[in-house]
């Protein structure tokens, strides 16, 4: 089984993968695929170059390369230690959705939140790709956008709003869904 978790950047993607970890699921981070290539190519993790690398790995190998990098980790893991349940965290497209369906069961689960409370999230997460500004945050959104995550985000098969819950209740209400989709597994 492949949980696949999509939402705009901020939106509580990797809180909900980080909670799916603690019951038993592998996650998988498909922008730490995308850093560990920026790192093999000697770039700085920076927003400008994980963007540009993001959209040139998909220009050199189609729509579907982040999602190829990922489905080699997810069997990897899968023939090494046996594991059978993931959480892809920040698919950005139909194409990694359709790429992943070969190698397992998929269900999309979507997180939404309003641009200034992701902008809040970005900024507190720290990360070197972190946007400064709000144009920044807006530019990363239109970059998301190009790739597709609008397209992931309307075909989940469930979406959380995070506007005005706190993480105790998205984590509770993402649970009790992956709970109902692993049952029926």
């Amino acid at each position: 089984m492949i949980i696949c978790i999509t939402g705009m950047p901020g939106a509580g993607k990797s809180t909900v993968a980080t909670a799916l970890s603690k019951c038993g699921f592998v996650v998988v981070t498909m922008g730490d695929c995308v850093r560990e290539e920026s790192s093999k190519r000697g770039l700085d993790p920076t927003d400008e170059n994980l963007g540009k690398l993001m959209l040139d790995l998909r220009k050199e190998d189609g729509p579907a390369a982040i999602a190829n990098l990922v489905a080699k980790k997810i069997s990897k893991i899968h023939s090494e230690q046996n594991k059978n349940k993931f959480v892809v965290d920040g698919i950005r497209s139909n194409s990694e959705i359709d790429l992943l369906k070969e190698i397992g069961v998929v269900k999309i689960i979507g997180i939404h939140a309003s641009t200034p409370i992701r902008f809040r999230h970005l900024k507190k997460r720290s990360r070197t790709d972190a946007p400064s500004t709000m144009k920044d945050c807006e530019l990363r959104d239109q970059r998301e956008l190009e790739v597709g995550v609008s397209k992931a985000i309307a075909l989940a098969d469930e979406i959380i709003p995070n506007n005005d819950i706190t993480i105790d209740e998205l984590i509770l209400k993402a649970r009790k869904i992956i709970k109902k989709w692993v049952n029926s597994f």
